[in-house]
Parts: structure tokens; sequence; C-alpha cells
């Protein structure tokens, strides 16, 4: 909450793994708008009937835009205090292997949207004195069978380094990379968890450390070891 204010936070990816845990807690604090492809029905029985929901499809991430700046406009939304961009998408194969059409769905949702939807916002981040959180991956620094993947991971901490830059004391700019997470999108993407599986972090761990990110002041951050360290004393206490 901002002066006693509840704060508005507009939250990509919201329906399933880390967004989706997100999601279930911003909006016990926050004014939380989703944007997604699932029935608002959908939305609402995962999250809740509190939220406003944008149904759009961010894979076309020029038309998505315009739906989400027309959607705003109709709620007569006129400052963000948050605009958290959670959706992400890839495959887990070999470079050569990869389709056009993959490489292509994977900078779309990666890296274009987040661009162009943020670009449109400005007026509104600028209006709350506002904050972009831009969620990236550990695979950022490269990562075998995750190429193109890796490579809009790392557009997306270019993106957040020139805002920085640009922006600094108009809108605050946060890149956070999350480290290896059991989510649906591994499933999705062809990689199958064996033996290394000790090493994933569940979703709700990873929400909850990077809603302590976002409420910080690091401009930078990666998610990973002290997160697992602090999940397993939590468990082996509560056991």
């Amino acid at each position: 909450m901002i002066n006693g204010k509840k704060s508005l936070t507009l939250l990509t990816g919201a329906t399933s793994g880390i967004g989706l845990e997100l999601a279930k807690r911003l909006i016990l604090t926050d004014d939380l708008v989703v944007i997604g492809r699932k029935s608002e029905d959908e939305v609402h029985a995962l999250i809740s009937d509190k939220i406003q929901y944008i149904q759009t499809d961010i894979s076309d991430p020029a038309r998505a835009t315009e739906a989400v700046v027309s959607n705003l406009n109709d709620m007569q939304i006129e400052k963000i205090d948050r605009v958290i961009h959670c959706a992400g998408t890839g495959v887990y194969r070999s470079p050569e292997q990869e389709t056009s059409e993959e490489i292509d769905l994977n900078v779309s949702v990666n890296l274009l949207f987040p661009v162009l939807l943020t670009r449109a916002l400005v007026q509104q981040i600028e209006a709350a004195k506002g904050k972009v959180v831009l969620i990236g991956s550990v695979a950022h620094k490269g990562s075998p069978n995750m190429a193109s993947y890796a490579a809009s991971k790392a557009g997306l901490a270019g993106f957040a380094r020139s805002l920085e830059a640009e922006w600094r004391g108009r809108i605050d700019v946060q890149v956070i990379h999350p480290g290896p997470t059991l989510t649906p999108m591994l499933e999705k993407a062809g990689y199958k968890v064996g033996l290394e599986r000790h090493i994933f972090l569940s979703p709700k761990v990873m929400a909850d450390a990077i809603l302590k990110t976002i409420h910080s002041h690091k401009k930078s951050a990666t998610i990973f070891l002290g997160a697992k360290i602090k999940s397993l004393f939590f468990r082996k206490q509560t056991s």
C-alpha cells in the first residue's frame, strides 16, 4: 500500500507457475489487473473474482499491446504503480532442432511483448512514480538446449539496463532472474526433470522470494541458492 491506498499492479503470466503464485499473493494487498489467454471464469477460479482481467494472446505482441491499452482506457486506469512482466515460454532442444516458429514465439512472448507494453504504458507508470519489474531467468547467461530462450532473456536483461539508465529518477526498473523452478512450462518445453529435481524450487517459494526482492531497492537480482537454503531450513523446522 502507498499512503494507505492500495497499489495497482499489472501482471502478465498470471495463470500458471510463478505468475499464478504471485497473483495469489498480490491480490491480498493490491488492486490487480492480469493479462492472459484463458477465459475470465477460469482466471477468477484460479485467483479471485476481485481481479480485473484482460484476455488477449501475447504471442501477437503488437495486437496484445493494443488490447491491453484499450482495456485500461475502458477501466479508466490512469496510474499504474507496478508492471510485472512474468509471462514466458520456451523449448528445450538443441539450436538446430528449434523451428523458426518456436524461435519467433520465444522472442515474441519473452522479449517483444514486454518491450512494446512497457513503451505503451510509460505515461501511466510515470504518473504513479511506479516501477517496471522484468522477470528474466538464470539462463540469460547462456544455457544448453535453450538457445533462443536464453537469447530472449538476455535481451530482457539488456532492456532493463537501458531503461534504468534512461529513466533514472522517473521510473524504477528492476530485473529478477529466477533459478530452476518446477513450473508447467518445463513440461511444455519438453524438459524432463530427473534426479536433479532436488535442486529445483517450488513456484510458491520462488514467488515469495520474488516479492521480497520487488520490495527491495535492488536493480538486478538472481534468486536461487539463498531461497533454496531457506526453503530447506523451513521444511526441516516444520517437519
